[in-house]
């Protein structure tokens, strides 16, 4: 006999025994045997387990898990139950088959913090399974609502959350967020945590990164909720973002693939934030992203601040995900205003944008633009303050050097122009029909 049928055998005997404790009202080993069988989900291997991911299994579970029994035996239950999905995908199925979902939202209405790790995670597996439709949870069974209450009460503590992945109010945000994004179209019945979120965030010490735990389950849940839909959204929390963008862009410098990974989803926050309602919010946005006059001393994106640090990596990371979003951030506060937008960032890091949405810009628009802000005259390719540009020290170009020039202009405003990014005429054109451009004769040369 092989160690794993022995095994199995000594979990087929637990199973029993809990059975008969439990229809004879009997409790004086239970505790003992649920903790037995505990152990067995951590160290046993899958074959000894199958009396555990079989019907009769859950059920005898179940009697304890989500029966009127002694509190200590329900979370030892609880945990069995949870340490089966995590090892059996297939028994997850078998869960939702045989009702259990409506079970652990009854268990997670109790509010027991104790229980709360255990019945979050189960109905994670379960939400994760694309079979189990949601509807009814949301719609008759209040599950948005649960889940709501039980992380406004965590909210209420002056201690920041802890970096434990087993920590209870963690599995309350991880479920959440994975259940916003599955029923999308249930999503805005989670708006009313968002101030426990922001209020969960702004305890988040200053030294935790952005990728780091609870910032990062405090940033999917910001993603995956319409925070775009709300009225107000505190300034406060808007430079507590900025805060953790500030700290990350340093790490994700084109050089880590992970590290640019991770910046993803608070961009995402920052883009959703752009699009919203509250004009505080994004007023304040602006002033922490968009390049002052300070920042126009240099090239866009050759500098060290935070506006400068974003469009560099527009062209260091090897993400095109992070570069669209960052684009597409700038493009967002820029009123979706094209000539804006390439007042705020220079046509060369706005130029691929506006190519692969086929919109268009001109001189004129431009002008108007950059008359309207109080900054001084900028070169509209870097961004950069002309009064600050480097003075040449070339010597004067060659006749023939003009020319090649004057043919590279022409060569690229033509296709400029014929993929739409401008509806100017030429100015080479210009100054050949006005008589001020002379082609040179072929023995001009030296």
């Amino acid at each position: 006999m092989t160690s794993e049928w022995l095994q199995s055998r000594e979990i087929e005997q637990l199973l029993e025994a809990l059975e008969t404790e439990a229809v004879t009202e009997q409790s004086t080993k239970s505790h003992a045997l649920l903790e037995k069988v505990l152990a067995h989900t951590r160290t046993s291997r899958d074959t000894a387990l199958a009396p555990l991911y079989a019907k009769n299994g859950l059920r005898i579970l179940g009697l304890y898990a989500f029966g009127d029994r002694d509190p200590a035996q329900k979370v030892v239950a609880l945990r069995c139950l949870n340490n089966i999905l995590v090892r059996s995908v297939s028994t997850r199925q078998v869960f939702i088959n045989e009702g259990y979902p409506s079970k652990v939202l009854s268990s997670m209405k109790n509010g027991e913090p104790n229980e709360e790790l255990a019945t979050a995670n189960l109905f994670l597996f379960c939400a994760s399974q694309p079979t189990f439709d949601l509807t009814s949870s949301f719609e008759d069974e209040g599950l948005a609502e649960i889940v709501n209450k039980n992380i406004a009460r965590h909210a209420e503590s002056s201690e920041p959350l802890p970096n434990d992945p087993a920590n209870p109010a963690l599995a309350s945000l991880r479920l959440l967020s994975t259940l916003a994004v599955r029923a999308e179209s249930q999503a805005h019945r989670f708006l009313p945590s968002l101030e426990p979120i922001l209020d969960l965030l702004s305890k988040v010490p200053a030294t935790v990164s952005h990728a780091a735990l609870p910032a990062s389950v405090l940033i999917s849940c910001l993603v995956s909720i319409p925070i775009d839909q709300r009225e107000e959204f505190p300034v406060s929390a808007v430079d507590k973002l900025v805060n953790l963008l500030q700290e990350a862009i340093p790490k994700a410098d084109g050089s880590s693939k992970a590290a640019d990974k991770e910046l993803l989803p608070l961009l995402v926050v920052l883009h959703r934030l752009a699009q919203s309602k509250p004009s505080d919010a994004r007023k304040r946005l602006a002033e922490h992203i968009l390049p002052s006059d300070e920042d126009r001393t240099e090239a866009l994106g050759k500098g060290e601040s935070l506006p400068h640090r974003l469009l560099k990596l527009t062209s260091t990371t090897v993400e095109p995900e992070l570069r669209e979003m960052i684009v597409n951030l700038f493009f967002e506060i820029s009123d979706k205003d094209p000539n804006k937008f390439v007042h705020h960032v220079g046509f060369g890091h706005a130029a691929g944008l506006l190519s692969s949405k086929g919109i268009q810009f001109s001189p004129e628009g431009l002008a108007q633009a950059q008359a309207s802000s109080a900054a001084p005259d900028i070169n509209p390719i870097t961004g950069q303050q002309r009064s600050a540009e480097a003075v040449s020290d070339l010597p004067e170009m060659t006749e023939e050097e003009k020319e090649r020039e004057a043919e590279r202009l022409f060569v690229l405003f033509e296709r400029l122009r014929a993929n739409g990014l401008i509806s100017v005429e030429n100015p080479v054109t210009q100054y050949k029909d006005s008589g001020r451009f002379e082609e040179l004769p072929d023995d001009a040369s030296d």
